[in-house]
């Protein structure tokens, strides 16, 4: 039997450890990637370099040409809406299959057409959770999920005001506001998880109160809390909640005295402006506000950190404006979408 030679001396040991070393692949470097509905009957995917990105000014500039995915729709006023999972940028119409992008790779493919159910109308919002894509389409199912599917939501979708994925990754939190009147007036309203991995699918009531977020909240553990913007546009933080179980009242937040936004609300004080989380207790906000004089709109693009003062409280630091960028709106319902991949 041939066995194996070891290393015959000091030197030698050197030179053997060193080539049993497996060779670590280079990391990949991470990017913001910007959805816009910036061509009539045509929304564009921009890639932009957070990372190092020194504090620039606010001139404002156009955005880096060429996208890196440009759609069209077949119909003026058709909408888009883009998700992401894992490294996967996916892109959706109501008319189309989706489309799916590898930010990793640059592949461009073509995916399975979207459940039935889920073509009349955009969901309320997707999340990936488990290692799959989640939509909660108006017809109170979720959908690209077979494994969960048979469980019908018990608050009205069009009532959500936020949602976060549990630091376990698979379950999916989701608080519902009580709609007065109306056919969906007698569904629940409150907080609600659903484990994506679990064998029943069967949504859990944890109270009737409120995460404190509008949007998505992002699980950061440094902080060992959920981070999100209000409905104000504050940062606040809050602790997880447990997977089982219910409470009395919401968990304690925290709201930062500063705001990450820089542009001021629309006239009727609604704000479009979207949290993305970077990692190791940092997070990228993009605004966008009509600019003044109509025509364009204005994006403003910042990094920051999160921590906790020597009293507890929510603080912002390291801030950065990564960039003021112009860019046309043709969708007035679409709001801009961003992703760090």
């Amino acid at each position: 039997m041939l066995k194996r030679r070891g290393p015959s001396s000091e030197h030698d040991y050197h030179d053997f450890a060193c080539t049993c070393k497996r060779a670590r692949p280079p990391a990949t470097k991470r990017h913001l990637y910007l959805a816009l509905d910036d061509r009539d009957r045509g929304y564009s995917l921009y890639k932009l370099d957070v990372l190092d990105a020194a504090d620039a000014d606010q001139a404002e500039r156009p955005l880096p040409e060429p996208p890196v995915l440009r759609l069209e729709v077949p119909e003026s006023g058709d909408a888009c809406h883009f998700a992401a999972l894992g490294t996967k940028i996916i892109a959706f119409s109501n008319r189309s299959p989706p489309l799916v992008h590898d930010a990793l790779t640059g592949a461009l493919t073509i995916g399975s057409r979207r459940p039935p159910r889920a073509l009349s109308r955009f969901p309320s919002f997707t999340v990936a959770a488990g290692g799959r894509l989640l939509a909660l389409p108006h017809a109170r199912r979720w959908a690209w999920s077979p494994a969960d599917s048979s469980s019908p939501v018990p608050f009205d979708p069009r009532a959500v005001a936020c949602h976060a994925v549990h630091p376990d990754g698979r379950t999916v939190f989701v608080s519902a506001q009580r709609r007065a009147g109306g056919a969906a007036s007698w569904l629940d309203h409150g907080t609600f998880s659903l484990d994506t991995g679990g064998l029943s699918g069967e949504w859990t009531r944890h109270g009737g109160w409120l995460l404190p977020f509008k949007g998505q909240a992002f699980f950061e553990p440094q902080l060992d809390a959920w981070v999100g913007l209000d409905g104000q546009g504050h940062l606040c933080s809050c602790d997880g909640v447990s997977r089982r179980g219910t409470r009395a009242a919401a968990p304690v937040r925290k709201v930062c005295e500063d705001t990450p936004l820089l542009l001021d609300p629309d006239s009727d004080g609604k704000r479009d402006a979207v949290l993305t989380h970077m990692g190791d207790a940092r997070f990228c906000v993009v605004e966008r506000a009509a600019r003044d004089g109509g025509g364009e709109c204005v994006l403003r693009v910042t990094t920051f950190a999160v921590r906790y003062g020597k009293h507890g409280e929510l603080k912002i630091a390291d801030r950065r404006l990564v960039g003021s960028y112009l860019a046309p709106r043709h969708n007035v319902f679409f709001k801009v979408q961003a992703f760090f991949l």
